[in-house]
């Protein structure tokens, strides 16, 4: 496997070239997404456990490569391209090849559903998305989704109740979702209620603020700023 993850390397530096270069042939992410896939493939022909989660792939080459994020690249360039088959090719490919019991698919569904209103397919989109709903029920992103689809297909009603019915005055926009907090907020600017956009868009910036807070605490941190100068090593951490 040392050879393939080798021609993995040399394949991914190319992908970045290319897109320093802003080159618009995909085909060089194609081929180090097939050898990815070789890869898996090897590994588990030796061990059928091997990379069972996605994540798992990352953490057993100590983050050499940074698969994770290639593979979001790799979408990314997909999706620009207009290569919304195949990016939904690809997609299922990753929810098929790994087991999904410690992570979850969703982001990969969302892709699907947006790559199928980037080609006018709301039917299709509305379709997949109730069926991931079946599944998922509690998850705020696929009723993200389903918003977004809903308001393609000119079903602002149905969309609408859908908001209704998970967000209210109380509702506090947070990690798990803001997606759904930017869906309600396009639906109700495609009814032309701009005070309930307003209200939303004002929890988002809320949200947006403490998120800003927290890392530039941990930025802080991480150079010291927090840190008693008269520190040493026996005294407890100052946190």
């Amino acid at each position: 496997m040392k050879n393939l993850w080798k021609k993995f390397d040399e394949i991914t530096g190319e992908c970045y070239i290319g897109m320093i270069q802003e080159k618009k042939d995909t085909g060089i992410w194609d081929k180090g997404f097939a050898t990815l896939m070789e890869i898996i493939q090897s590994g588990r022909e030796k061990d059928p456990d091997y990379a069972k989660e996605l994540f798992l792939l990352d953490e057993e080459t100590d983050y050499q490569y940074d698969i994770q994020g290639w593979i979001e690249d790799y979408m990314d360039e997909l999706d620009i391209n207009g290569r919304h088959q195949d990016l939904r090719t690809v997609c299922k490919k990753l929810m098929d090849t790994f087991c999904w019991e410690e992570d979850s698919p969703s982001e990969l569904r969302f892709r699907i559903v947006c790559s199928f209103l980037d080609q006018g397919m709301e039917a299709d989109a509305i379709r997949y998305a109730k069926d991931w709903e079946k599944e998922e029920p509690d998850n705020p992103l696929v009723e993200a989704a389903l918003i977004y689809a809903q308001i393609a297909a000119d079903e602002l009603e149905e969309a609408e109740e859908r908001a209704q019915r998970l967000l209210n005055e109380e509702s506090v926009c947070e990690d798990k979702n803001v997606p759904l907090f930017n869906a309600a907020v396009k639906l109700y600017e495609a009814m032309g209620n701009q005070e309930a956009a307003r209200k939303l868009n004002k929890k988002i910036d809320q949200y947006d603020e403490q998120f800003k807070k927290y890392f530039d605490l941990d930025d802080d941190l991480a150079f010291g700023d927090d840190f008693d100068d008269d520190w040493d090593e026996d005294d407890d951490l100052p946190f």
